[in-house]
């Protein structure tokens, strides 16, 4: 049926008052007696085209293939940068054509035709008549255009048979703009070739970021090929990766960081490099520089120290404070500001500071209080951070001195602070002991506050512990216990804190005995398509430590299948966590759930789900060959979920859901019943669905639906009775698909 070639006169199409003596119009193809039915058009995914020319539309590089009536986009590189457009229309009958009009090109002036086929131009079969259409956009505003002439061929009864080519183009093009950003207004300022932005004065040694926007504000896509700066005191932040597409209404950010390092004027530019052209921007700004000077102000004098330098501190009591005033002064020639300000090590404390950040005025200054109280005796060492610049404190502290020290199977070793306590290998599911003694062999006693570990996931754990806190002696000690169990093979360490001195405890684990047989309960074999199993894990007997694993679901298609990108587990992805509890044989997955669900999806395959086990510790307890659970979705005639119609005058749009797990499908029928006192000139129609259907599976934008499917039929329809609408003379539809491995259920439509 070739609703786009059909003839009629005139005369046939007016309503008259009778119908004429039996006889044939000589300007009709067909006369249909009764009520007859046509089906002028289908999904155009599911359609067979029988337009004689066969297009091809060449824009660049690219060449594509397209029907009768189809509309082409095509973007131009820039405003005023022309685009060649080749149509090139070749005859695929087995007879001549004749171009019988002059072709026309209408709509937006951004369109000319540089030439195109003169009318009665014949073209043999197979050969080639070519157009070409120039698009030289004048904004970046959509533009469409037609271009169209009649084609005639020979009928079956010798007369001539008119058809209309028309193909549509939709020309975009890009704008893309510059503009900027800075932090000290906030204002977005637009930045035209030759442009500059201009950063405020900046102190030397800090930074300001320009946030710089790259905005496509036409209909097409803007490509960015390169982006280049130049300059000592500027750099590129957050570049994006060239070259790279700009989406219309779309932009993209970067900054521009403007650091002086000198006082004065500094100079660089911006380069941003289009398809077709280039923005260059200046980039300007000034350095401005304070001078700083840090001193220590004790009872007895003024010490003054450099950045990097160290300021010795007078000698300190041990469990004493001693305190002492520290000054900023500013005696250069701009302000600054002292935004960050910080002090470490063990014993040190600030106090008096003012809040931050805190302005510091040419021939100002900013003072805070330090304060020792050290712990230990010897070196009493400290870290001051003012802004950038760094100064290392030291003070000599006196007082009681702690030794340390720890017994292993009757050896004694003695530690230093950030020292290490030693396990040797010791057996997975066993414990190993240690004694740890702390001894005062200084002049004056001491108090002994906290013992603490820093890290209890390693295996270790404190026993015997003193009540705390209390006072070594000089000369007297103090023990505990340090019990180590380990849950695997490799080294484990922690963290040990005697009040703030930091050791380190370690050991090693040895093998384990082996993981016991498992097994997973529940679904297995063949499962339904786009169904829900659940599944156990347990083990044959329980495990002496506790487990922690994980279930990793693979799937395996049938040859020539693509993975179905919806099969996922009951967390949304392709890998679920789980734990045994010791003692205990039955997985437990998030939520404390004891079954493993999952989504099969639609596609023909297996879905294979492999556990691994470890202890909490890192130990693999995984089998060489696991094994594994095994789920089938069977290869199947394919399955209609859903029918739904919408009726116009003398037209109805169906629209079938369903699936097919070998993702490919042969035909689509419909079937019409007709109501009483009515006929059809045809009441089914076979619709072939194997190009479309095999190019949807194909497109990598199907795998996340499997094997699911949407038709949808745009049916027309008509009746040689004037006033009846041909729709009325149905009274149910009936649609099924089939593929090679058979046919799928029958749904129906009833009117």
């Amino acid at each position: 049926m070739r609703a786009a070639r059909a003839r009629a006169c005139s005369s046939c199409l007016k309503r008259r008052r009778r119908r004429p003596p039996r006889r044939r119009c000589s300007k009709m193809i067909r006369r249909f007696r009764g009520l007859a039915l046509l089906a002028l058009a289908a999904l155009p995914a599911l359609a067979q085209t029988t337009f004689p020319l066969l297009i091809q539309v060449r824009v660049g590089d690219n060449i594509s293939t397209v029907a009768n009536n189809a509309s082409v986009g095509v973007g131009a590189e820039d405003i005023g940068r022309p685009l060649r457009i080749q149509v090139n229309t070749r005859n695929r009958t087995s007879q001549p054509l004749t171009i019988a009009t002059g072709a026309d090109l209408l709509g937006a002036g951004d369109f000319s035709l540089v030439s195109a086929p003169a009318a009665a131009t014949v073209l043999q079969p197979g050969e080639t008549a070519a157009s070409e259409v120039l698009f030289t956009p004048r904004s970046s505003r959509v533009v469409s255009a037609q271009l169209s002439f009649v084609v005639s061929e020979p009928g079956s009864d010798g007369r001539p048979l008119f058809s209309i080519f028309n193909l549509n183009f939709t020309g975009t093009a890009p704008e893309v703009v510059l503009a900027y950003i800075l932090p000290t207004n906030g204002n977005l300022v637009s930045l035209a070739d030759g442009g500059a932005i201009d950063f405020p004065n900046t102190p030397v040694g800090t930074n300001l970021l320009a946030t710089v926007s790259i905005f496509n504000r036409g209909s097409g896509v803007g490509n960015v090929r390169t982006l280049t700066l130049s300059g000592a005191d500027f750099e590129l932040i957050g570049a994006p990766l060239l070259p790279g597409a700009v989406d219309t209404g779309r932009e993209v950010r970067f900054g521009v960081r403007y650091t002086p390092k000198q006082n004065g004027p500094s100079r660089g530019s911006l380069t941003m490099g289009l398809d077709s052209r280039t923005i260059t921007v200046s980039l300007v700004g000034n350095g401005t520089g304070p001078q700083l000077i840090y001193e220590g102000l004790f009872e007895d004098r003024t010490a003054t120290v450099e950045e990097g330098g160290t300021l010795t501190i007078p000698e300190t009591k041990i469990g004493e404070t001693r305190s002492f005033s520290f000054r900023v002064r500013n005696t250069g020639t701009a302000d600054t500001v002292v935004s960050s300000l910080s002090l470490t090590g063990a014993g040190y404390q600030l106090s008096d500071l003012l809040p931050l950040p805190q302005p510091l005025v040419q021939g100002g200054s900013f003072t805070f209080t330090v304060n020792l109280t050290p712990a230990t005796p010897g070196a009493a060492r400290g870290r001051l951070r003012i802004n950038n610049a760094q100064f290392d404190l030291v003070s000599q502290a006196v007082g009681p001195r702690l030794v340390y020290a720890y017994t292993v199977a009757g050896v004694s070793v003695t530690l230093q602070p950030n020292g290490s306590v030693l396990f040797s290998a010791t057996p997975i599911g066993q414990s190993r002991e240690a004694v740890f003694r702390v001894e005062n062999t200084g002049t004056a006693a001491s108090s002994l506050a906290s013992i603490a570990l820093t890290d209890l996931r390693a295996g270790f754990e404190l026993i015997n512990l003193p009540a705390l806190p209390l006072t070594i002696e000089p000369g007297a000690s103090v023990t505990f216990g340090i019990r180590y169990s380990p849950d695997t093979v490799s080294l484990t360490s922690a963290g040990l804190r005697v009040d703030t001195v930091p050791f380190t405890i370690s050991g090693n684990g040895a093998p384990a005995v082996p993981l016991p047989s498992y097994r997973f309960e529940g679904a297995s074999g063949n499962v339904e398509p786009l169904s829900q199993p659940a599944l156990s894990l347990r083990l044959d007997s329980a495990y002496p430590v506790a487990i922690v694993g994980n279930v990793v679901l693979t799937l395996e298609p049938l040859s020539g299948l693509s993975p179905d990108g919806s099969v996922v587990l009951s967390n949304g992805s392709r890998s679920i966590d789980f734990t045994i509890p010791a003692g205990s044989t039955t997985a437990q997955f998030p939520n404390g759930d004891t079954l493993l669900r999952l989504q099969t999806g639609s596609v023909a395959g297996d879905i294979v789900l492999t556990p691994s086990f470890n202890t909490r510790g890192g130990f693999a307890l995984t089998p060489a060959s696991p094994p594994v659970a095994r789920l089938r979705v069977p290869l199947a005639a394919p399955r209609l979920l859903t029918v739904n119609t919408s009726e116009g005058t003398n037209s109805l749009l169906v629209t079938l859901t369903g699936f097919a797990t070998g993702r490919n499908l042969r035909n689509v029928i419909v079937e019409f019943r007709p109501r009483t006192g009515f006929q059809l000139a045809a009441a089914r129609l076979t619709i072939p669905a194997g190009d479309p259907a095999g190019a949807w599976f194909r497109n990598p934008a199907s795998q996340p639906f499997g094997g699911q499917f949407v038709l949808a039929l745009p049916l027309t329809f008509r009746s040689d009775v004037t006033g009846i609408n041909a729709l009325d003379a149905i009274e149910s539809m009936t649609v099924t698909v089939d593929n090679d491995s058979g046919a799928s259920n029958t749904l129906t439509v009833q009117r």
